[in-house]
């Protein structure tokens, strides 16, 4: 599922529309906004912060798109 054309390109249009945002934390909440209809906690804002010291924005919008509450809760 993650590594599927249909994801990737998902994936791709949520991190341009993020990188308008100003700083790792504001792209961060817009992703999960429009991923995850939600702002991330505390703990999960470290977390996405921590990865995209070495991951992209694109990378971890695909890793939203796979999220257990994604696929399966409305």
């Amino acid at each position: 599922l993650m590594n599927g054309g249909f994801i990737q390109n998902l994936a791709e249009a949520a991190a341009k529309t993020a990188a308008s945002a100003t700083g790792d934390a504001e792209q961060i909440g817009v992703l999960y906004r429009r991923i995850l209809a939600r702002d991330p906690n505390a703990a999960e804002l470290k977390s996405a912060l921590s990865y995209l010291q070495k991951g992209t924005l694109q990378r971890f919008a695909q890793i939203l798109l796979s999220t257990h509450e994604e696929i399966f809760l409305p």
